[in-house]
């Protein structure tokens, strides 16, 4: 059963995104499309990951990598278009894969892909149970 939900989202445990683009991307879901609440996809180093979720402050210098229109993470889309596309391929079992295939059905098969322009911050991945048990 859908439910009178204006949109489903998706988000990794080990991805943070800001709060308003989250808000905007929900606002948007009712167009269909499938809507990335970030463009600048940046990965922390283990020092800023521990801090982070610590509660602290971190310097932006303590990115490790940037990749602009990366895609994954965290998604917001209808929840009618989500499932007319089939909704998340339960079937990959590596990592990251799915993440790619989804955006790939939404251009093919639904209303395409919109993304806002924030950032989003990806937590050091051997940190991530940390992330699980807070």
């Amino acid at each position: 059963m859908l439910g009178s939900y204006d949109a489903v989202m998706l988000c990794d445990a080990d991805t943070l995104v800001e709060a308003d683009p989250v808000a905007e991307a929900v606002r948007q879901a009712h167009s269909g499309a499938l809507h990335f609440p970030f463009m600048l996809y940046r990965s922390w180093s283990e020092e800023a990951t521990r801090r982070l979720l610590d509660g602290e402050a971190v310097d932006e210098s303590k990115v490790a990598g940037v990749t602009v229109g990366s895609t994954g993470g965290a998604m917001v889309m209808n929840p009618a278009a989500w499932w007319d596309i089939g909704g998340m391929d339960e079937r990959f079992t590596a990592w990251g894969w799915e993440d790619w295939a989804f955006p790939l059905a939404a251009t093919v098969l639904g209303n395409g892909v919109g993304a806002l322009s924030p950032k989003s911050g990806h937590l050091f991945v051997s940190l991530c149970g940390k992330c699980q048990s807070s």
